[in-house]
């Protein structure tokens, strides 16, 4: 994405094409605000571009303005309601907004896709700890962990789950399974104590 962005930014001729591009590239990289500045110019050139403004709208999400993403995805979302990245995107503005059970549902329509498992998964572990259901967080928290061994919060929300809800034996098999994939995890040191 920094090659594609170093590239992007020698070109002279701004077209759409430059800025939806280079838009992609900096919210790839975690540029937010410089990403929501090249869609907004993108969709100057092509008003009703939906790629252009779904991008707008994660772009806003990541800044914070999550009034404006929703305005925008929202409505995307009706039209596309499989969209994974939208679902994903709404999932997350929900959650920050404290909108658990919001949260929860869109979240849960990214599961069948591809994109975004491991974050879906986990998120919805910690909402469903959050809504006071371990027995609904383990699976998905044993999901990301399967997806993501090294991913600490997964691996103690998980731990702190099946401890809460007297699993033991769940509990020494995922330690054992964790070690095996990743033998440096601090987290087991946690669980252990």
């Amino acid at each position: 994405y920094e090659e594609c962005l170093l590239a992007l930014n020698d070109l002279e001729d701004y077209a759409f094409d430059t800025h939806y591009m280079r838009g992609r590239c900096r919210l790839e990289l975690g540029q937010a605000a410089e990403a929501v500045a090249d869609f907004r110019e993108a969709l100057n050139l092509r008003p009703t571009y939906p790629q252009a403004l779904k991008s707008l709208g994660q772009g806003l999400a990541r800044i914070g303005r999550l009034d404006e993403a929703l305005a925008i995805l929202v409505p995307m979302q009706v039209q596309k309601p499989e969209d994974e990245d939208i679902n994903y995107t709404l999932g997350r503005i929900q959650y920050d907004r404290g909108e658990l059970e919001k949260a929860r549902d869109f979240l849960a329509a990214v599961i069948p896709g591809k994109m975004h498992q491991f974050e879906a998964n986990r998120q919805l572990g910690i909402i469903h700890r959050r809504l006071g259901s371990d027995a609904d967080a383990a699976p998905y928290l044993a999901a990301a962990v399967d997806l993501k061994a090294d991913d600490f919060t997964s691996f103690d929300q998980l731990g702190e789950a099946l401890s809460t809800l007297g699993r033991h034996e769940e509990l020494r098999t995922m330690v054992i399974s964790v070690l095996d994939k990743n033998p440096d995890n601090p987290s087991i040191v946690k669980l252990s104590r």
